[in-house]
């Protein structure tokens, strides 16, 4: 009886230890909503509602974020009309006005002469230095392998709920996480679960904000 007794204390106590590790493995920490700004240590958590909860709560959260970054550069020769790497000739090019009202161009620089528009004019006539770029090769770097890099990036949610109040012991508690939308993607998107919850729930958005309203 006392072995029957011992053996049943061991497997409780397994299937309670198992227990514990499958809940942290999915909830990750347990934050209590207690401030309108709270500072996560995952992107997973358990989040706790209680009557003293804001009806607005900023999460502040550490989600991962992988972009991809070249790992490896190679030089390459390109030819083609460039005045960057190869210069330019400049041509004289005259331009000139007739007397009276019409189409004007009133000098400057630029490949047209400057700024063109209608007036009365005496007429003239001025030099204006086209540029034509000039053709040669060149060598720059490009980049011939990629990698993907994570690294954690702090971003924010708001939380607000809406219609709903808890009185005296009365809690809420959530399951939370935060992901990135997609590789090289700058924004994350987050997700809500209500486990346990005074009834049913309607969460709305995954960005910015999420509302979540007892229904």
């Amino acid at each position: 009886m006392k072995s029957l007794s011992a053996f049943a204390l061991i497997l409780l106590i397994s299937v309670s230890a198992l227990a514990d590790d499958l809940i942290e493995q999915i909830s990750g920490e347990i934050v209590t909503l207690n401030s309108e700004t709270i500072r996560l240590n995952s992107q997973e958590a358990t989040l706790v509602r209680t009557a003293s909860t804001p009806e607005k709560v900023t999460l502040e959260v550490p989600v991962e974020m992988t972009e991809t970054v070249c790992t490896a550069y190679a030089p390459v020769t390109r030819s083609g009309y460039d005045s960057y790497h190869c210069g330019s000739d400049y041509f004289p090019v005259r331009v000139c006005n007739g007397g009276g009202y019409g189409p004007r161009n009133y000098g400057g620089y630029g490949r047209f002469g400057g700024f063109s528009g209608y007036g009365y004019g005496y007429g003239g006539c001025y030099t204006n230095n086209q540029a034509q770029p000039r053709f040669c090769s060149w060598q720059e770097s490009t980049c011939v392998s990629t990698a993907p890099q994570t690294s954690t990036a702090l971003k924010s949610v708001k939380i607000r709920f809406k219609n709903t109040k808890l009185l005296g012991s009365e809690t809420e508690t959530y399951s939370f996480n935060g992901r990135q939308v997609r590789t090289d993607h700058q924004k994350a998107t987050y997700a809500i679960q209500g486990l346990e919850t005074r009834g049913s729930i309607e969460v709305k958005g995954d960005h910015g904000t999420i509302v979540i309203r007892n229904r």
